[in-house]
């Protein structure tokens, strides 16, 4: 099964709330490589097997998020569905709308953020890579 971005950022398990609007704006400024989806919740050898395949699909992908409510994930070599450029916008409750998906800001802060979308998904994680957002994409 092959995933795009937006399949990508709508994964997760759990909810948890964790900064304000405010300090999840600033926090999310910047450039993050994608580091893995996981779950808490126990898994079957199945589920075990599914996950370490979206994370070897995903290897490489990287998302960027601008100060003008720009986003941008870029995966060279790999899916062309994880290649967009698109608006983004947070909302109250740190929840961030990319195109027609919203998802929820589990956690962000200088090092990782994670991201939730509904109970039938694994949460995702990206490692950040630098906290600009300005760096030059495809545009």
């Amino acid at each position: 099964m092959r995933l795009t971005l937006l399949t990508l950022l709508v994964l997760s398990t759990t909810f948890l709330l964790c900064c304000s609007n405010e300090d999840s704006s600033k926090l999310l400024i910047g450039k993050w490589a994608f580091l893995k989806f996981y779950t808490e919740s126990e898994t079957t050898k199945e589920m075990d097997a599914e996950l370490e395949s979206y994370n070897s699909l995903n290897k490489g992908l990287t998302i960027r998020f601008s100060p003008q409510g720009e986003y941008e994930s870029d995966q060279p070599g790999g899916d062309e569905g994880n290649n967009k450029i698109s608006d983004y916008k947070l909302l109250p409750g740190n929840k961030l709308v990319i195109e027609d998906d919203t998802i929820q800001i589990v956690n962000v802060d200088q090092s990782f953020l994670t991201l939730y979308k509904d109970e039938s998904s694994p949460n995702v994680m990206f490692r950040r890579v630098n906290n600009t957002g300005t760096e030059p994409g495809r545009r």
